[in-house]
């Protein structure tokens, strides 16, 4: 079920960019929907787009992604309160994250085509955990479950991305690598616990890589991994020496080290496993 498109064509490579441009600003709406409702315990299906100042009902021509924002200069249509500009950001981002990766195979022939969903899916998930993470302190377990059964159900459509041919296998194999991550980071955890005598890893840090592993394999998930462990490391003792206090006191935002590590695997997979210390991992 793996993506076929002739990209030969120019006209077919403008038409499938613009579309993963449109896709992400959509899919960055939405996000701006749970970033606001979710910690507010607010259902993100059922409940129709409204100002948060006069919940006035938002009309479908002033809910268009990225261009009602510029036409409304930011504000209510009916109220004239101003709205966040994380929401033109997120949409504007997410668009062009996606359309950046999907240049990545469409012009560059850096990335395979049966990876170009589960890439931009994983970039998605990086959005998401890394503004929970840096807002809130906390990833929500819906998110992460979410994005692991997507991880699952996307290796199904395209086994390639799992090296294998046939769906039923690509989808074990996801659901195998997640678990196994799960379990190992849970383990890890516990241990560190007890010798550190404070948290290691978080829950949500432990259920995110999870995802990670659904989505873009354990390969991938352990390069992540060890690219969000470096970074953490980096930013800790740079933020522990700005705030005079001891590395061992200070905590670090790891949701927001994934996504950068799933940032650099999505868009520098080949010139990370090209390396030899990341051999194993081709």
């Amino acid at each position: 079920m793996d993506m076929t498109v002739d990209f030969s064509i120019p006209a077919v490579r403008w038409i499938v960019e613009c579309g993963f441009f449109l896709i992400g600003a959509s899919l960055g709406s939405f996000l701006n929907v749970c970033f606001w409702r979710i910690p507010r315990n607010e259902s993100i299906v059922t409940t129709p787009s409204h100002c948060t100042n006069c919940q006035h009902k938002i009309a479908w021509f002033d809910n268009l992604p990225i261009l009602s924002f510029l036409i409304l200069r930011g504000r209510c249509r009916h109220c004239h309160t101003p709205y966040s500009p994380r929401y033109f950001f997120v949409e504007l981002t997410t668009a062009l994250l996606f359309a950046a990766f999907a240049a990545t195979g469409i012009f560059f022939n850096w990335t395979p085509e049966f990876f170009l969903i589960p890439g931009c899916a994983a970039l998605y998930f990086a959005i998401a955990i890394a503004w929970f993470d840096f807002r809130y302190c906390v990833i929500p377990r819906g998110v992460t479950v979410t994005a692991f059964v997507a991880g699952v159900i996307l290796a199904g459509c395209f086994p390639r991305h799992y090296g294998v041919f046939k769906s039923a296998e690509a989808m074990f194999l996801a659901t195998a690598g997640g678990i196994g991550f799960y379990l190992a980071l849970a383990l890890f955890a516990q241990i560190g616990k007890r010798l550190a005598r404070r948290e290691v890893l978080g829950g949500g840090d432990i259920k995110a890589a999870a995802a990670i592993a659904t989505l873009l394999t354990w390969k991938g998930a352990f390069f992540i991994l060890f690219a969000a462990t470096l970074t953490g490391v980096i930013s800790g003792s740079i933020l522990a020496i700005a705030a005079h206090r001891q590395f061992k006191r200070q905590s670090v935002a790891f949701g927001i080290d994934l996504a950068v590590g799933i940032v650099l695997w999505c868009f520098a997979k080949e010139a990370i496993v090209a390396l030899p210390v990341f051999c194993a991992l081709r």
